[in-house]
This record gives C-alpha cells, sequence and structure tokens, in this order.
C-alpha cells in the first residue's frame, strides 16, 4: 500500500472539508442549499456509486466473496443491534437511549472511505468497499428509522424496509 498516495487522499479531504466549512463560515451558501447538496450526495451520487461499482464482468469469485462479504455484514449489525440494545437499555432518557444506539450502530465512512479506497486499490477496490455502504444504507433506512419512528409511523418503516431491501433484490434478478 503506498502510504504517502493514502496521506495525500487524506490532506485532500481535509482540505476539501475545509473549504466547506469556510463557505458555511462566510454565508457563502443558504442552509437551503447545503441541505439540496446533501440530499444529491445522498439520494443521487451514492447509489450511482453503488451501481457502478458493481458493473463489472461475472465472475464465480468475485460473486463468492461478494456473498461471504455480506454474510459477514449482515451478522456484524445483528450483533451490534443485539450489544446495543443490551449495553443502553439502562439510560431512562427514551430519545437519548435511541441516539445512543444509533450512533453505536452506525458510522458513515462511505464519504471519506470510498474515495481513498479508489485511490489506493482502483475499481476493484471499490467494488468490495461497497458493500458496507450498501449494507450501511439498508440497515440505516429500515432499522435505523425504525429506532425513530413510533408507533403512527410503522407504515413508513415498512415503505423504507420496501424501498431499500426488496427492490435492490428485485432489480438484481430483472439485470441477471
Amino acid at each position: 500500500m503506498n502510504l504517502e498516495l493514502l496521506f495525500g487522499q487524506i490532506i485532500l479531504m481535509f482540505a476539501l472539508m475545509l473549504v466547506g466549512v469556510g463557505a458555511n463560515k462566510v454565508k457563502f451558501m443558504h442552509e437551503q442549499t447545503a441541505s439540496d447538496l446533501t440530499n444529491v450526495l445522498l439520494y443521487v451520487v451514492s447509489p450511482c456509486l453503488i451501481i457502478e461499482s458493481f458493473e463489472k464482468p461475472y465472475s464465480d469469485s468475485r460473486v463468492h466473496a461478494l456473498l461471504v462479504s455480506a454474510l459477514g455484514l449482515f451478522v456484524v449489525y445483528g450483533i451490534q443491534i443485539i450489544v446495543s440494545k443490551f449495553v443502553f437499555k439502562k439510560i431512562k432518557d427514551k430519545n437519548l437511549q435511541r441516539i445512543v444506539e444509533y450512533g453505536s450502530i452506525y458510522s458513515n465512512a462511505g464519504f471519506i472511505g470510498i474515495p481513498l479506497v479508489s485511490s489506493l486499490f482502483g475499481s476493484t477496490g471499490v467494488f468490495y468497499a461497497v458493500v458496507p455502504l450498501a449494507f450501511f444504507n439498508i440497515f440505516n433506512w429500515t432499522h435505523g428509522v425504525g429506532l425513530f419512528a413510533n408507533e403512527e409511523n410503522a407504515t413508513s418503516r415498512l415503505e423504507n424496509c420496501v424501498v431499500y431491501c426488496l427492490i435492490p433484490i428485485l432489480l438484481l434478478f430483472l439485470l441477471d
């Protein structure tokens, strides 16, 4: 691994973050513009990155590695959810309990991790790096939303599960 390239990419990303912080400090962007840019990243760029990384020639070894990674991530998220329930169940304030559970389960390294993997390992590395990002999105938008939803929002939890779990699976079958 080229550490010089890695540190260069990290410095570049922090420089870009500083530009964003500076633009915010001098009121270069309105609050709505920042919100709109976040939505573009969340709903357009991230899904496109995931789809693009899977556009590779078929390989049994790649599919096997993908399935092993997916199974491992499913187990890891399951363990994290169970452990966080037990660790934070003594917190009296339900809102605080939800927040610390969510924060202990979900970390979003995708925005910084994917560019680093891309610069170090190329498109093959990105193929394997987006598996955790895809699972993050699936669990975040189903279990994560469910943590903060009350009984009145049970329908929205079901809709999120359908959108973020079933539709990608259907697309995979349709694309085969």
